[in-house]
């Protein structure tokens, strides 16, 4: 194997250049947040797409994890109760999540700046130490310390970074990947395997997600760095399997390592996001791929922009990479071994195969091409072997560079030319060849050639950062700071005062959302929730009860009295209107908390006859009606059905029921006489045409359905005495209506007063609340089912006076024991399904590896 190039510089060098590698980056990412506005710097925030609508949430959450409140393992914040493993080993399992909570609740957006700034300044750190032990900088050399910050701020800054900063649990493993290429090098150069084995290791408990697209990247890196090392000569095969052979068993020591993590993640997963599999990936033309080899080129992130990865590391590398092919220190067997690396890597984001391995076959409807860093990183190493090995005159791979941008241009689709980058990026090229060129004549004056290229390098990386940013700003806002800020000061204060005031276990929604998962960054017990760690069948459940729920997410908007009853929402918080059948009990700031007088404990006897697969009725009225006969066979008629006259104005064309063509004051009125006392409900099924509307009641806003377009709900129109005419106009803003779709009920509070009288008697009282489940008492006046709000999972226990009980589901969605007549002391414990059998794997493999370094150490004594 060859030897390491070049001596180790002085120490204080090689401080102050891994320092710059770190800072270099982290300043320059700065510098562009603050050029956008971004708070402290003005009013802008890092609140963009998913980081607003999701990982600000979860980071807030935090805190409740650190109190006792939630765990990794579970949360009754998120869908009425759920595994939280899935969402913690994806989103926040990084040891750097935990840094946006030493800022306070309402500054939470500056920690995410911090974090995001950390993330970058380690991925340009962790390079800089590969290029320098590895990559073949040779610090040693006048000019060399300097250069490598540049390449460490050209793979920071990539414009995967940059734009999927956005994503910040993406970026540890783009942080981890030089290292664990580090790895491979030591295991090839000397069969050293800790550092691939702990890179790797730390990469799966970071994110799993972009772990396993580091390691198939890896993969190919392996393979094409074994074929340019490996010495030829007899037993060249024998040599060649056994390294091969020494890299398997790293990847499955780290996944041995990394199996309580993977394994329960997986269990947690498989009921909604990681369901299914799909080769529906898209071809990407060559010419669109070499198009993001441009400075600042943004083309969104969502697929039906015809997005292509992220790649762009700076023109300088570029160059450096095209010049390898053309450098007489380099070999032709290395030469072809990297040219098929080059043909491999490019298939890879070509391929739609090839992108579906990466993606594990789950196609992202946004952020596609997530596994971009690899072709950076790449990009970034094979420039640093270059930069190693520049000696002599480089005038021919000069020539090939300027050849290669020319066909870049040429072939160059028309929505990147129209982009205005061609100019820059070639300029930004012309200078680094110049550099490099004036390097390779050498002289006194040359040692400031590479400094220069650093120079050059930050900048480049800067410009891009900057355009990306403001193209990014102008595509999906980065939101106000102030607009964080206020909402928790105004929303928090009465979610503590309901903590103050009822410490018993209860269920909290809300009539306003800031996201759909306030609940789990404010620490109530809720409904909504949103991620890619969603149970498919809680969602389907609660959209059956009329409940507003999309793919990912559900929401608590779309509850009845009847619904929130039976799902234990025992408080509805409001800002503006008091919700229909509600009594309000407390006020604190702009918030006012209102009580569901008829809401039910978590868990109660039921009949023990009741169905546990029943039929699905697509009328949620009807749901709901059949779910409470399941339960209380001798109840009476919730729900009096409403038939409105209906009138449609500015809608001239009906086609098969529906209304399109409608002109700009198009609507439908509807008016309705009440026939009992009682909240009116309308269902908008809008999905049946994809209707946006706005609804008003008489001459009042009512509401919305803007951002859930497409989405069915009930809403509630007003609470009503007999006999009261009501009229409810649904403006049409989209292009079509359905109204004969739509459905009208009104509900009998007396009658709904009735069934919870008969279902609350020997309910659960809760009398402790763990992050992994809880504790209470239930008396049964007879043999029956003890029917609960709790999502049925197959981590659940449930305990009877310490003994266990076999669990069953309701519909699929809710779980249930069935209990003998009398007073039980019920425990509910709840362990994600894989979390001890992943914990066994990861510990035998970590006493093998220690079993095998002692005997290993014990040998070498011996042979003294």
């Amino acid at each position: 194997m060859p030897k390491r190039i070049g001596a180790p510089a002085p120490n204080a060098w090689r401080a102050l250049s891994y320092a710059l590698c770190f800072l270099v980056p982290a300043g320059l990412m700065l510098a562009a947040y603050a050029r956008l506005g971004v708070h402290p710097f003005g009013a802008a925030s890092l609140l963009i797409t998913d980081m607003d609508s999701q990982y600000s949430e979860f980071y807030a959450g935090l805190r409740y994890m650190l109190s006792g409140e939630t765990s990794p393992l579970f949360s009754w914040h998120m869908a009425l109760g759920n595994n939280a493993w899935g969402l913690f080993t994806y989103y926040l399992s990084s040891p750097l999540s935990f840094v946006p909570l030493l800022f306070s609740d309402p500054d939470l957006p500056t920690g995410l700046l911090a974090m995001t700034l950390l993330k970058i300044g380690l991925c340009g750190l962790s390079f800089g130490v590969f290029a320098n032990r590895i990559g073949g900088v040779r610090m040693s050399e006048k000019g060399f310390w300097a250069v490598l910050p540049g390449l460490a701020a050209a793979y920071a800054l990539m414009s995967y970074a940059v734009v999927y900063a956005m994503m910040p649990m993406w970026l540890d493993t783009a942080a981890l990947l030089p290292l664990m290429a580090l790895g491979v090098e030591r295991l090839l150069r000397d069969g050293r395997r800790l550092t691939l084995i702990a890179a790797m290791a730390a990469a799966v408990w970071c994110n799993y997600y972009t772990a396993w697209m580091a390691v198939v990247f890896l993969s190919l890196y392996f393979v094409w760095r074994l074929f340019m090392t490996a010495p030829g000569g007899p037993g060249l095969a024998w040599r060649l399997g056994a390294k091969a052979g020494q890299f398997a068993l790293c990847g499955l020591s780290a996944a041995g390592l990394g199996a309580v993590v993977l394994l329960p993640a997986y269990f947690a997963l498989r009921g909604g996001r990681a369901g299914s599999g799909s080769l529906n990936f898209s071809l990407l033309s060559p010419a669109r791929l070499g198009g993001k080899l441009l400075n600042g080129v943004f083309d969104g992130f969502r697929y039906e922009t015809e997005t292509a990865p992220a790649l762009y590391c700076g023109a300088a590398v570029v160059v450096l990479c095209v010049c390898w092919f053309f450098l007489r220190g380099v070999s032709r067997r290395e030469k072809l071994v990297t040219l098929g690396m080059v043909a491999a890597v490019a298939l890879c984001f070509v391929l739609p195969p090839l992108n579906g391995l990466f993606h594990l076959f789950q196609p992202p409807n946004w952020f596609p091409y997530r596994y971009a860093f690899v072709g950076a990183f790449f990009l970034a190493a094979l420039a640093a072997f270059s930069l190693s090995r520049l000696k002599g005159p480089i005038h021919w791979g000069l020539l090939a560079a300027a050849l290669f941008w020319g066909v870049i241009v040429l072939f160059l689709p028309t929505p990147l030319r129209a982009q205005n980058r061609v100019a820059l990026t070639l300029a930004l090229a012309a200078v680094s060849a110049g550099l490099l060129f004036w390097r390779s004549r050498g002289g006194p004056a040359a040692r400031w050639a590479l400094p220069l290229l650093a120079v050059l390098l930050c900048a480049d990386m800067f410009l891009n950062a900057d355009t990306l940013l403001r193209a990014l700003n102008a595509d999906t806002s980065f939101r106000p700071y102030a607009e964080w800020a206020d909402y928790r000061t105004s929303v928090a204060p009465s979610v503590e005062a309901l903590r103050a005031a009822d410490g018993g276990f209860y269920r909290v929604e809300k009539d306003f959302q800031r996201s759909y998962n306030d609940a789990v960054g404010l620490g109530y017990n809720g409904l909504a929730h949103y991620s890619s760690a969603y149970k498919q069948s809680t969602n389907d459940f609660l959209r059956r009860l009329g409940f507003q729920q999309g793919w990912f997410w559900s929401s608590g908007k779309g509850g009845t009295l009847v619904s929130d009853a039976l799902l234990g929402v025992k408080y509805r918080l409001s800002q503006d209107r008091q919700p229909p059948g509600m009594t309000p009990v407390l006020s604190a700031g702009t918030v006012t908390a209102y009580r569901n007088e008829y809401a039910l404990p978590v868990a109660f006897m039921a009949d023990e006859n009741l169905p546990l697969a029943p039929d699905h009725p697509a009328d949620p009225f009807a749901a709901q009606e059949e779910l409470t006969r399941d339960l209380a066979p001798a109840a009476r008629a919730l729900f009096v059905p409403v038939t409105p006259a209906a009138e449609a104005f500015g809608l001239d064309t009906r086609q098969n029921g529906y209304y399109q063509n409608g002109t700009a004051d198009a609507r439908v009125v509807y008016t309705a006489v009440t026939p009992t006392a009682g909240p009116l409900y309308l269902y908008l099924n809008t999905a049946q045409s994809f209707s946006d509307l706005e609804v008003y009641v008489g001459e009042t806003y009512l509401a919305a359905t803007t951002d859930e377009n497409g989405v069915n709900y009930l809403l509630c129109v007003g609470d009503y005495p007999p006999g009261q005419t009501v009229t409810v106009t649904l403006r049409v803003r989209g292009a079509a209506l359905w109204p004969d779709g739509y459905l009208w009920a009104q509900l009998d509070t007396a009658a709904l007063a009735d069934v919870a009288d008969t279902l609350r008697p020997g309910g659960l009282t809760a009398t402790k609340t763990a992050a992994n489940g809880l504790s209470g008492t239930v008396t049964a006046a007879a043999d029956g089912l003890l029917f609960t709000s709790i999502p049925y999972d197959e981590g659940w226990r449930v305990y009877a006076d310490g003994r266990p009980l076999p669990t069953e589901a309701y519909d699929g969605a809710l779980l249930c024991v069935r209990l003998p007549a009398g007073t039980h002391e019920m425990t509910f414990r709840y362990t994600p399904p894989g979390l001890l059998p992943g914990g066994a794997a990861a510990l035998a493999t970590l006493l093998a590896w220690g079993l095998g370094l002692l005997l290993k150490r014990r040998g070498k004594k011996v042979a003294r």
